[in-house]
Parts: C-alpha cells; sequence; structure tokens
C-alpha cells in the first residue's frame, strides 16, 4: 500500500523527474532543524547532495531516505559573512571547525576529526562557506550545529 507523499516531498520527486532522475528512487531526507526550515536540501544526485543553511545559529539531524546518503554530502552556508563554529556528527565520527584570531587580526578557520579520517577544510567564497564530509561519513542520520557569529 503506498502511502500520499507530503507536498515538500512531492515537489522534490517532482525537481528529480523534471531533471532526469529516477523520480521513484528520490525519496525525502527527513531534516528536523532549529529553526525550523533553516535546512533544506538544494541539490541532489546519486553521488552527491548538498543541504544549504539559511539562519546564522541553530542546528540539525538529518535522516537519510532507505537508499541512505550517497558518497559525497556537502553543508554549504551561503551569503555568510561570518561562519565561527560548525560541527558535524554521525554515528561515532565528528568533524568541528573553529573560527581562531590571532594577533594582527589575522583568523584562520581549523577543523579537527574524531573516529574518521579528515583532509578537508572549511572552504570559504564570495557566496559563503563550504564543508564537504569524507565520503561514507554519514550513516543513517547526520547532525549539524553552527553558529555564524558569537554574541556577547
Amino acid at each position: 500500500m503506498r502511502r500520499p507523499i507530503p507536498g515538500a516531498a512531492a515537489l522534490l520527486l517532482l525537481a528529480a523527474a523534471a531533471h532526469g532522475c529516477d523520480a521513484s528512487a528520490a525519496q525525502p531526507f527527513e531534516i528536523v532543524a532549529r529553526p525550523a526550515r533553516s535546512v533544506a536540501v538544494t541539490a541532489r544526485g546519486t553521488d552527491r547532495v548538498a543541504f544549504d543553511v539559511r539562519a546564522g545559529i541553530g542546528r540539525a539531524e538529518i535522516r537519510a531516505p532507505e537508499e541512505g546518503f550517497p558518497p559525497e554530502v556537502a553543508f554549504r552556508f551561503p551569503g555568510f559573512r561570518h561562519l565561527e563554529h560548525v560541527r558535524v556528527a554521525s554515528t561515532a565520527r565528528s568533524i568541528t571547525c573553529d573560527l581562531h584570531r590571532f594577533e594582527g587580526g589575522r583568523t584562520e578557520h581549523a577543523c579537527r576529526a574524531e573516529g574518521t579520517s579528515f583532509d578537508g577544510a572549511l572552504a570559504r567564497s564570495q557566496s559563503g562557506f563550504e564543508l564537504v564530509l569524507p565520503p561514507g561519513f554519514a550513516g543513517a542520520w547526520v547532525s549539524l550545529e553552527w553558529v555564524d557569529q558569537w554574541r556577547r
């Protein structure tokens, strides 16, 4: 017996069909975020999925559909001028990236990994930031927390 598809999931399936993807394989990701709707799937294929973060401070838990996460998972922070803290975790693995300030005003993002190898970095561009997870990092779920700027 087939269940009705919620509105947002139906739109995702229509978009996948319009781009030549097999709509039956495009099951939605379950995203629970605070603030609500601050994280959304913005690019999805068989090899890569990208989530855009649209609020300055928040957290989210993302559960994969039955077919799981694709090999490459990216978190993008479009429009962010600053990103002080990002932490992504799944099962017994985590990656934490923090902004470090040095004398003279120089800043640098440093990432550390636990339970996984991670050669990447928090990449900055004119459009914002991006963090690409190592292949296979995401299990059945991924949790994400972020802070654009610490408030005092």
